[in-house]
């Protein structure tokens, strides 16, 4: 299982991502109240980590892939479905940034 946290000091929300392929509920907060259960999948390559999780109340599933960069950063990109023909997807890349290490 593979836990991750994200927590911008307003929201805290963990995703348990199970990399046997199964979907277990996981009660997790978010932004928006009335969305409490994701369930969670990933797997992994030699050069990346794809994470894909989606809220239960919700048709949408957000896919995060994590990569090294060549000068040994990490990065994240982020693809979430939206309903829009021309333009299915919200795109987002972000630089991984390590502030301190989480203890839970």
């Amino acid at each position: 299982m593979l836990e991750l946290v994200f927590d911008d000091g307003t929201y805290r929300t963990c995703i348990h991502a199970y990399l046997d392929g199964e979907l277990r509920p996981v009660y997790s907060k978010g932004a928006i109240p009335i969305y409490t259960w994701t369930v969670s999948t990933a797997f992994a390559d030699a050069e990346e980590l794809v994470v894909e999780t989606k809220f239960l109340q919700t048709c949408f599933w957000t896919k995060l892939i994590f990569s090294e960069t060549k000068d040994g950063k990490y990065k994240v990109q982020v693809y979430k479905e939206r309903l829009h023909e021309d333009n299915p997807y919200i795109y987002l890349e972000a630089e991984l940034v390590k502030t301190e290490k989480w203890t839970g």
